[in-house]
């Protein structure tokens, strides 16, 4: 494989996709310009049809964005990435997409978890390794 390309990013996004469209059988709308920190929206569908209620994702793809321990995944977010992602338009989701374990978690980006501490610069977002993304 060639060290100029990697597949993983476009990986995990059509593996979340694939999630979303299957399972929950929501409308998945990749954001395919820049981004700034929301790589798609969903919405939900219920009975009914498409309802306008939409959460922006951010999809993060192989362990090298993690750090692992037994039970968990850690996320290391910045500042400015965590400040968007909160005071953003619509609710966030950080999903993260483990191909080496075909595993994709996903936690909500909210003010109250108080993930960033001082003094450390950097942020941490912890996920239960249990917090497997399906339509429960």
């Amino acid at each position: 494989m060639s060290e100029r390309y990697s597949p993983t990013e476009r990986i995990g996004v059509n593996h979340v996709e694939s999630i979303f469209l299957k399972k929950f059988k929501w409308i998945f709308r990749e954001q395919p310009i820049l981004d700034m920190g929301i790589d798609a929206q969903v919405e939900y569908v219920n009975g009914n049809g498409p309802t306008g209620k939409l959460i922006g994702l951010q999809i993060k793809t192989g362990l090298s964005h993690f750090h692992e321990k037994k039970e968990s995944f850690t996320f290391y977010l910045n500042d400015t990435h965590y400040k968007y992602w909160i005071n953003h338009s619509l609710p966030v989701i950080i999903v993260g997409h483990i191909p080496e374990y075909e595993m994709t978690i996903w936690e909500f980006i909210e003010k109250k978890k108080k993930m960033l501490k001082k003094p450390i610069k950097d942020g941490r977002l912890k996920y239960q390794k249990k917090t497997n993304l399906t339509e429960n």
